[in-house]
């Protein structure tokens, strides 16, 4: 349901759902992504970027996958970001 919310370009209510996966699974890879994802829509890249360490710590593989695609959709934000 949150990815849905991110495609809507509902970031807030992707934010809701994704929390209450964190809430009861804190290290939910998918769910830490959508938050970094969620922050990118808002151009919100400071909190972006945090949500983002925090997947490359859990998923370093899912992590360079969003920054590839971040990068790929024109977004500078990403290329500071590890990889």
């Amino acid at each position: 349901l949150s990815l849905s919310y991110l495609q809507a370009r509902m970031p807030e209510k992707a934010r809701e759902h994704a929390a209450l996966l964190l809430a009861a699974q804190p290290n939910a890879a998918p769910a830490v992504e959508v938050m970094a994802a969620s922050y990118l829509v808002e151009k919100r890249l400071d909190d972006a970027k945090d949500w983002y360490l925090r997947l490359h710590a859990l998923s370093p593989e899912a992590a360079r996958k969003m920054r590839s695609q971040v990068i790929a959709s024109g977004s500078a934000a990403a290329q500071d970001w590890p990889n």
